[in-house]
Formats: structure tokens, sequence, C-alpha cells
């Protein structure tokens, strides 16, 4: 499942805290887009944990690093991904 959570820090904050009650899941890893490589990111969605079924990946920065994401190789020859920026 992915969610495209956009707005003030306050919301956002509220949001993550309903996903991770939601799911009930103690493995949350956070990323900052503008200090680390997407490729690394989908590698960690990619990795599967073996004490947990579910964890919860949270990537910051995303409207800044959009561009250059966009021209990850990686990226566009993946065609499980699809990005919606609206």
């Amino acid at each position: 499942m992915v969610y495209l959570i956009n707005g003030e820090k306050s919301l956002i904050d509220k949001e993550v805290s309903d996903l991770i009650k939601k799911y009930n899941t103690t493995s949350i890893i956070k990323y900052d887009l503008i200090d680390t490589k997407i490729s690394d990111v989908i590698n960690d969605i990619d990795t599967v944990n073996l004490f947990l079924d579910k964890k919860l990946i949270i990537c910051s920065s995303l409207k800044e690093m959009l561009p250059e994401i966009m021209r990850d190789e990686k990226i566009a020859a993946a065609p499980r991904i699809t990005l919606a920026v609206i």
C-alpha cells in the first residue's frame, strides 16, 4: 500500500501516527530523500523482514527531489512503480 500525504507538518504527523496504529507495526524507517538515494529506498522496500510482516517506510522531501528521482534509471526501468503527481 502506498500513501502520499502532503500538507503541513502537523497534518502529516497525525496521518503517519494513524497509519502506525492502523498497521500495528514497530518497524518504522524514515528517509529524507535529499540525503538518501531513491534506489536505497526501493531496496529497503524490496527487503523482507523475517521477524515482522509489516513495515512503514516514510520518505520526506519528495517534492524537492522529484525531478532527480524521475531521472533515476532504476525508477525509469521499474514497471512496478507508478508515480502520480497531482
